[in-house]
């Protein structure tokens, strides 16, 4: 039971919450206040704030507040119907604006104006206030009225009526100009700077002050406003301290097209109104003012559609003109010469719409011939233009120019004198045949000293443009071009000057003078290549295939026998394969007797330079001072055939010895080995002496210490075989004197053997083939054994 009086407690609370809120919580736009009531946020409305507000605007029409006092703030300004959902207006037709606010302008203006407000069109096309600008307009309607303003030459509500030419009807006379008179005045000072002119919506500025303003120049000023077609000045009295002066201003014509719309026009006899002038572009501080008074108003020329003598249908702005008048704007009287100034003398208008006959026809019954004329003009005693009867056409004096269109002669043209001069558009020359010249130009004098071709742009020099292009194949394939800077590119072809040679000439300071260069990456042709149809006259004096100087001095030279001189600055080989030589020297010549490679030098010879010198990445290997001394300074010197002859000043080794292994020969001058003597390791040696009064061999010990042996004889054999000598002596060659055995045994096979002093030790016996004399011995060694006789 207890459960139950809990949920129905429960309940009666939550029913009492429900009740105490805003109805659907304001629907999340508003805020619940007192006595459940919401206040709306900006833009929403509703008891429970669920709807969108539409923006309001000056309402259109409603119930007057008072006296003339009306059109308050409305929801969609009266003018439509507010979509509560999204807050939205739905303007009713013509009305247009977020809050309908605004009118919409007829048919958008026909393409052919704007849609403005009645405040913006009295701002921007307004009366000057003096302030450059129209009227301030703020009644209710100032942004809500919106209206056409029209492009000129079209007018109505909508701009969809285009005007038609305007002018005088000719049959009024007797009338004057419409004019004005503009004052220009200040106070204290002379004026400076400019005043400004108005005139249905154009302005024009002149000098203000009368001293630097004129008749002419005030005339030339009016004149120039679109909406003038022609005007004179007349300037009044100058003022002596200000410079202020009055203008009587007078509109002699309007433009034949005219230049108004729906807002600027008039009849011939604008209204005051419609000119306004003031002084903005005044600079002095001397209370500058400007004003404008009517001149002549009474009997003015027209300013007419069709001149009052035709119809304007304002659908093209075309005129249909009353019978017996003519042109554009119906000013003249047609089919009758007319006497009068400014008409055309005769007009001959076919007036159907749909006309295809022909207007003018003159016809003989004499046939072709040269001896009368068809048509010839004149001005007072002056023939201009003549037609004879073979149609042969002559302009004796005066200019022809084609304003559009095209003239096209059909057989050629011929100008004798004076030239042909296109002034803006170019010249484009076509030729069909086969083989004929495009564009031949011929200067006929036999002294002629000008351009044949003269190519001029008033441009500066610029790499923009082109002073000659040159294409094949249409505009697809370029073949050479000349740039405005004078850089010419051949694209196609190459470049060939048959004859006179070519110079090219640079003056500036850094740029390449001539760049020879090949861009294809399969090149496989030359580069460069110099060709002499005349041989080469080497060795008398020849000519050069190429001369390269500096300075009037010839730095480098290559005659057409291909001989190379570099005057100064040497030569430079670079070679990046890897097993090609960087530098060949040859020669092909079969009877070749001279030198292959000379290197010379003025300078007297001394060890201060190098005559030659190899390097190994920067390490010396061999060179050749300026003495003529010769050092290999890394992998030895070696003679593979021919061997080497040393003339004069020796053969110096510092260190490591000299192999010879063919053998060493010295021719003369003898062979000196300061230390460490001398060591034959294989092939023996054989001294020869041609000399009668000098030592064949002669072995020195200079030092007083010596204990070896002067002379050694060795062999390494361990027991000599009994054909082998240690020594041997003969005279002449065969005939023995003495020799030494391999085993020791000595033989005396001429002479004797002499001891002047001394002893003699013979351990073993002695042999002696015949007499054995021993002077002077007290006694014979008891261990000597003799053979042969005592």
């Amino acid at each position: 039971m207890r459960f139950v009086n809990l949920l129905v407690a429960l309940s009666l609370s939550a029913w009492d919450a429900a009740d105490g809120t805003c109805a659907n919580m304001c629907s999340g736009h508003g805020t619940c206040g007192a006595a459940n009531k919401c206040t709306c946020f900006a833009n929403f409305m509703g008891a429970d704030c669920s709807r969108r507000a539409c923006p309001k605007g000056i309402a259109w029409s409603d119930k007057a507040l008072a006296a003339n006092t009306a059109h308050s703030m409305m929801e969609c300004s009266n003018r439509g119907t507010c979509d509560y959902i999204k807050g939205v207006c739905t303007c009713a037709d013509g009305f247009a604006g977020d809050a309908c606010q605004r009118s919409v302008c007829l048919n958008s203006c026909s393409g052919h104006g704007m849609c403005q407000s009645t405040a913006m069109m009295a701002l921007a096309h307004g009366r000057d206030t003096g302030t450059g600008s129209g009227p301030a307009y703020t009644n209710w309607e100032a942004n809500s009225m919106m209206a056409c303003f029209c492009d000129y030459g079209y007018q109505g509500p909508d701009c969809s009526l285009r005007m038609c030419p305007k002018n005088d009807d000719p049959l009024t006379t007797g009338q004057t100009y419409r004019s004005v008179v503009l004052t220009v005045a200040g106070a204290g000072s002379a004026l400076a700077g400019t005043v400004t002119f108005t005139f249905n919506g154009r302005s024009v500025t002149m000098p203000a002050n009368g001293n630097a303003n004129s008749n002419a120049i005030c005339a030339a000023a009016i004149s120039s406003l679109s909406t003038v077609g022609s005007a004179t000045c007349v300037q009044g009295a100058i003022d002596g301290t200000t410079g202020g002066a009055s203008y009587t201003i007078t509109f002699t014509s309007w433009p034949l097209t005219p230049v108004e719309n729906n807002v600027f026009t008039h009849d011939g006899n604008p209204a005051l109104s419609q000119f306004s002038c003031n002084v903005l572009g005044v600079t002095s501080s001397n209370t500058p003012s400007c004003s404008l008074v009517d001149g002549n108003t009474a009997n003015l020329v027209e300013y007419a559609f069709c001149s009052n003598r035709g119809i304007c249908d304002f659908a093209t702005g075309l005129c249909t003109c009353f019978m017996d008048y003519k042109a554009i704007d119906c000013n003249q009287p047609s089919n009758i010469p007319d006497n009068l100034d400014q008409r055309d003398g005769f007009l001959i208008e076919p007036t159907g719409t749909t006309f295809q006959g022909t207007a003018l026809r003159i016809h003989t019954i004499k046939g072709s011939a040269t001896d009368f004329q068809m048509v010839q003009i004149e001005a007072s005693a002056v023939t201009l233009f003549y037609m004879d009867g073979a149609g042969h056409t002559y302009w004796n004096t005066g200019n022809v120019r084609i304003q559009s269109g095209t003239l096209f002669v059909q057989s050629g043209a011929t100008i004798q004198t004076g030239g042909l001069q296109v002034v803006d558009g170019g010249a484009t020359v076509s030729a069909s045949a086969q083989n004929a010249a495009v564009l031949g130009l011929v200067a006929g004098h036999a002294s002629y000293t000008s351009n044949v071709l003269l190519l001029q742009a008033t441009r500066a020099g610029s790499s923009a443009f082109n002073l000659i292009a040159a294409y094949t194949s249409g505009l697809s394939t370029a073949v050479f071009d000349v740039r405005g800077d004078g850089r010419t590119t051949v694209r196609r072809g190459g470049f060939e000057v048959l004859s006179g040679g070519a110079t090219i000439t640079d003056t500036t300071t850094a740029t390449t003078t001539t760049t020879v260069q090949s861009t294809n990456a399969a090149f496989t042709g030359t580069v460069l290549s110099v060709l002499a149809a005349t041989a080469s006259a080497y060795p008398a004096t020849d000519y050069f295939l190429l001369k390269c100087t500096a300075s009037s001095t010839v730095a480098f030279a290559v005659e057409s026998s291909g001989r190379t001189t570099i005057s100064n600055g040497g030569a430079s080989v670079t070679n990046q394969d890897p097993t090609a030589a960087a530098l060949t020297v040859t020669s092909t010549d079969n009877a070749f007797g001279g030198t292959v490679a000379t290197i010379q030098t003025s300078r007297a010879a001394n060890t201060g330079f190098y005559l030659l010198e190899a390097k190994a990445n920067n390490i010396q290997l061999f060179s050749v001072h300026g003495s003529g001394l010769t050092k290999v300074w890394v992998g030895g010197f070696e003679v593979v055939m021919g061997g080497a002859t040393i003339s004069n000043g020796g053969l110096l080794v510092d260190a490591g010895g000299a192999v010879i292994k063919a053998g060493l020969q010295v021719a003369t001058g003898g062979a000196t080995i300061s230390t460490t003597g001398l060591v034959v390791e294989d092939g023996g040696t054989s001294i020869t002496q041609k000399a009668t009064s000098v030592h064949a061999a002669a072995v020195y010990a200079t030092d007083a210490a010596f204990t070896k042996a002067l002379l050694y004889l060795a062999t390494t054999a361990a027991t000599a075989p009994p054909s082998f000598y240690i020594l041997q002596a003969e005279v002449i060659v065969g005939t023995p004197i003495f020799d030494i055995q391999g085993t020791g045994d000595t033989t005396l096979h001429q002479g004797n053997l002499v001891v002047s002093t001394g002893t003699a030790s013979i351990a073993g016996a002695v042999t002696a083939s015949s007499t054995l004399h021993v002077v002077g011995a007290t006694a014979l060694d008891s261990t000597l054994a003799v053979t042969g006789a005592p």
